[in-house]
């Protein structure tokens, strides 16, 4: 059985910035998973504490590139780092 739970804009909109700051960590965190432990990503790809900054910065391309919502009210101006 799933629950579903109403989610307004402005958390929606919080949850997407956070996860644009950090996306490691928040797959992390997601994860329940703490200290500096290596996992997978979906496509094979290892994090670790090495490459972490680069997986992040692809991420963040591929956040900014599918950044086209139908109603531009609704558009995430993602910052830059």
């Amino acid at each position: 059985m799933e629950i579903s739970i109403p989610v307004t804009w402005e958390k929606y909109k919080t949850a997407k910035l956070k996860f644009y700051e950090s996306p490691v960590g928040f797959i992390k965190n997601a994860n329940g998973r703490t200290g500096n432990s290596d996992f997978f990503l979906n496509d094979g790809t290892v994090v670790s504490t090495t490459n972490t900054r680069e997986i992040n910065e692809r991420f963040r391309t591929i956040l900014k590139k599918f950044n086209n919502p139908i109603e531009l009210d609704r558009l995430i101006v993602y910052p830059r780092f």
